[in-house]
C-alpha cells in the first residue's frame, strides 16, 4: 500500500508533468506560427522550453525516488545533466517508461496488464526519449542558447532558420515517452501511471502496486 509520502510525491510529480505539458504546448504553438515571434527568436524560445522540460523530467525522477538516502545531496541541484547521471548510478530503472495499458481478460486475477516499453504492431517502439537522449538534448539546448563567439559574429554567418524539423523531432520523442508512461517509486513495488493528455483531470495519475513476481506484462 502506498504511504502518505509516496502519495504526496505522486501529486508533486503530476504538477511537474502538467508544467511540462504547458511548455511543450507553447513550443507547438510557436513553431506553428501561432505566436508573433521572428524565426531567430522562435528557435531560442523553443530550446529554452526544451531545456526547462529536461530539467522538469529530471526533477520528476528525483521526486519519485526521493526517499533513497543518497538523493539528499541532489535536493539543491537544478542541472538535469547532474541529476540524471547521479540517478542512473543509484537506480537502474529510475527513468519513466512509455507503456500500454489494456484491461485483463482474466476475471478476478488482475484488473490491468501494463506492457512497457510500448509495443505497437508487434515491435517495441524506439522513437521515444530515453535518459541518454535527454542528456544529449540538454547539451544541445545549452549550445543553442548561446549567441556564439566574436569570430562567428564578425563572420556574418548567422543562418536564419525558417523550418523547425529538429525541434519538431525533439517534441515527437518527448510525447512518445510521456503520452502514457509509468515510473516505479524507489521501493520498486509502487508504480505511478501518468496519462499525459488528461493531466489536470481526475484519473490522470494512478498509483498501482505490483503483486508477486514480475511477469513479462506487469500484473498490477
Amino acid at each position: 500500500m502506498a504511504t502518505t509520502p509516496q502519495i504526496n510525491a505522486m501529486h508533486l510529480y503530476g504538477n511537474l508533468m502538467a508544467e511540462v505539458k504547458l511548455r511543450i504546448s507553447s513550443i507547438q504553438s510557436v513553431t506553428a506560427n501561432q505566436m508573433p515571434l521572428v524565426p531567430p527568436l522562435i528557435r531560442e524560445f523553443c530550446y529554452l522550453q526544451l531545456r526547462m522540460v529536461c530539467e522538469l523530467i529530471a526533477l520528476g525522477c528525483l521526486i519519485a525516488h526521493g526517499d533513497i538516502k543518497e538523493t539528499t545531496s541532489l535536493r539543491g541541484e537544478w542541472s538535469a545533466d547532474t541529476i540524471v547521471k547521479r540517478m542512473a548510478e543509484l537506480k537502474a530503472d529510475f527513468f519513466p517508461d512509455p507503456v500500454d495499458i489494456t484491461e485483463s481478460t482474466e476475471p478476478g486475477k488482475y484488473k490491468w496488464l501494463i506492457s512497457g516499453p510500448v509495443i505497437r504492431k508487434g515491435e517495441r517502439a524506439t522513437n521515444y526519449l530515453t535518459s541518454k537522449d535527454l542528456l544529449r538534448l540538454y547539451g544541445k539546448c545549452g549550445d543553442a542558447l548561446h549567441r556564439g563567439s566574436l569570430r562567428k559574429v564578425l563572420s556574418g554567418k548567422v543562418p536564419v532558420q525558417l523550418q523547425f524539423s529538429d525541434i519538431d523531432g525533439h517534441v515527437s520523442k518527448l510525447l512518445e515517452l510521456l503520452r502514457y508512461h509509468a515510473i516505479f517509486l524507489s521501493n520498486g513495488k509502487i508504480m505511478v501511471l501518468c496519462q499525459y493528455d488528461r493531466l489536470g483531470q481526475p484519473g490522470a495519475l494512478i498509483m498501482a502496486e505490483k503483486r508477486g513476481d514480475l511477469p513479462p506484462d506487469l500484473a498490477l
